[in-house]
């Protein structure tokens, strides 16, 4: 069963970048509750991160969650981008605590930003994060799972949406 589970989402993921790359995405905007959605992605990526006691929190910085009760945007595009991002700080997480941080930079403006304890990315892998099938040869031999295609779906939805991704080592490891 999980291996037809796990070969119907590589099919997923294949037709969300072919109808992404052929333009049949298209945005659905609507009034969303960002900091309720980010709590539901948490909910979502939870059955991976349990079994790895990984520990997963949503942060606001500089705002209150009722500052983003009511944003403009496509809810199930961010969603599925979000999914994808905090679904890649699971996998490659060992131990810790998975951040999601939320912000106004501006008042038409939501920053968001993932922050995990995974063993990060050389140079090379940090400049392809986002395009599809990339895979460093770390990530690919410890993932044992996936297409790489994770994170060039969730650019995808940013960029439709507006926003962008972008992909640094922490600075304050140990």
């Amino acid at each position: 069963r999980s291996a037809c589970a796990f070969g119907l989402s590589m099919i997923g993921d294949l037709f969300e970048l072919i109808r992404s790359d052929t333009g049949k995405w298209c945005a659905s905007p609507s009034t969303v509750d960002i900091f309720a959605l980010a709590h539901d992605v948490r909910a979502i990526v939870a059955p991976q991160a349990i079994p790895k006691s990984l520990e997963s929190v949503v942060r606001t910085a500089a705002c209150t969650p009722q500052d983003l009760s009511a944003a403009w945007t496509d809810g199930h595009r961010l969603r599925q981008s979000l999914v994808n991002v905090v679904a890649n700080s699971v996998k490659f997480s060992a131990e810790g605590l998975i951040e999601i941080e939320l912000s106004m930079p501006s008042r038409d403006t939501v920053a968001i930003v993932v922050r995990d304890c995974g063993p990060g990315l050389d140079e090379t892998s940090l400049e392809a994060i986002f395009e599809p099938f990339h895979q460093s040869e770390r990530t690919a031999a410890q993932s044992g799972e996936g297409l790489g295609l994770g994170l060039a779906i969730a650019e995808r939805c940013a960029r439709l949406l507006g926003g962008h991704w972008t992909a640094a080592n922490r600075t304050d490891r140990v």
